[in-house]
């Protein structure tokens, strides 16, 4: 199978990989015969890191200087932009996105990466998410991991220019 990939998410049969302006589902079902079911082509975008929320079927991208893009990927077939923009600007370029989900496996927010800032993003409603806050580490940020703590996360891993941060949550 012949696509790029700058991220690789799985969720049940499929995985998403996006390269510079497309996303690229491949059914995963036969492990030894990976099959393209579809293609999302748009070439304003630039798609850098990805997050599945399996139970509402959308594929959360930061997407450079285009911000968050949210798309319904519930027919993997036809898979359709519901959600754009967000963060374009404030943001300068989304690089890393992590979902924090509800104990159901819904997205709550959105943690998305531009340099040295960190936004939370509420994405509970794809259509008009809203930018809730931001944190600026002053420092590169290169990758963010939720620290689990049962129904809310306890806190942050962020993987920096200068090492390993930790935000507590609690």
């Amino acid at each position: 199978l012949e696509v790029g990939a700058s991220d690789i998410v799985v969720q049940g049969n499929y995985a998403y990989l996006p390269d510079a302006s497309n996303l690229h589902v491949v059914d995963v079902s036969n492990a030894a015969n990976p099959l393209l079911v579809s293609t999302y082509t748009n070439g304003a975008l630039s798609l850098q890191s990805m997050a599945v929320d399996g139970s509402n079927h959308y594929a959360f991208a930061a997407a450079g200087s285009s911000g968050l893009q949210v798309f319904d990927v519930s027919d993997p077939k036809e898979v359709t932009l519901v959600g754009a923009g967000i963060g374009s600007p404030p943001f300068g370029y989304a690089s890393k996105i992590t979902l924090v989900k509800n104990i159901a496996g819904n997205a709550l927010l959105a943690l998305v990466v531009d340099g040295t800032v960190l936004h939370a993003i509420d994405v509970r409603d794809p259509a008009a998410m809203v930018d809730i806050g931001t944190y600026d580490l002053d420092t590169q940020i290169y990758s963010v991991a939720i620290i689990p703590g049962g129904l809310v996360p306890r806190g942050l891993l962020l993987g920096t220019s200068n090492g390993l941060a930790v935000l507590g949550l609690d």
